[in-house]
């Protein structure tokens, strides 16, 4: 056999050897990438497959800046909401609080005492229904699809307002509870603005509340005193 074709055949008998280097090789990289640590960078602004270690690091930095964001509008204060209310209201002895879904129950005790609930001391601007003023601001941007606040601050805003209700009580102040009500399960505006706001109020003399067993039921008896007595250690256990 002529050197010329034996040396074609030793050099295709060589050749299946070099993609076994080159995978041995590549084997290799892959090992040493595997014992470097795990970072990523973001992309597209979906972090679901960031590794733990950047992910964690970018959700401080990402909740840092919500906090320090422009509302847009910007939340109703109380001392804002008081400017939206008619002079002089409410009338003393006749603001009326409801709570969880006892809307309907509380108009019973607004009739029987010629009360008056939040949306009665509404300057015609609408605030105090929390209809008008940067709830309508904000309800129009939601539309429109535009940032506006979120759940938790739409809350603050309703509470901000509600507790304006409150610091503008006088005299026997009346609340509607459901028979089942658990403040200290659910905090809601009540816990969180009105109720703290009544009992800073120096011209609040007491509070009446009503407990019934589901929204809309008419609110029986004389009501019990929960304020300025102590509840805490009421035998019904209900939480004040």
């Amino acid at each position: 056999m002529p050197t010329t074709e034996i040396d074609k055949i030793r050099t295709m008998m060589r050749w299946p050897q070099t993609p076994r280097t080159c995978l041995s090789f590549i084997l290799l990289v892959c090992l040493c990438v595997q014992s470097l640590p795990i970072f990523a960078l973001p992309s597209s602004g979906n972090f679901t497959s960031i590794p733990t270690r950047y992910h964690s690091r970018h959700y401080h930095h990402h909740h840092h800046r919500l906090e320090k964001r422009v509302l847009n509008p910007p939340l109703p204060t109380t001392e804002y909401a008081k400017t939206k209310m008619k002079p002089g209201t409410p009338h003393k002895d006749k603001a009326i609080f409801y709570t969880a879904k006892t809307l309907f129950s509380a108009l019973h005790l607004i009739q029987r005492f010629d009360g008056q609930g939040i949306s009665d001391t509404d300057n015609g601007e609408k605030v105090m229904d929390m209809e008008g003023g940067p709830f309508a601001e904000s309800a129009k941007l939601f539309l429109d699809d535009k940032d506006t606040w979120d759940d938790n601050e739409k809350d603050i805003a309703v509470g901000q307002v509600s507790r304006a209700f409150a610091e503008r009580a006088k005299g026997i102040v009346r609340v509607v509870f459901p028979e089942d009500y658990s403040p200290r399960i659910r905090p809601n505006t009540w816990t969180e603005y009105e109720w703290p706001a009544l009992k800073e109020n120096s011209d609040v003399t007491k509070v009446l509340a009503w407990w019934v067993k589901k929204g809309g039921d008419e609110p029986m008896g004389d009501g019990t005193e929960i304020w300025p007595c102590d509840m805490t250690t009421d035998p019904r256990r209900q939480p004040f």
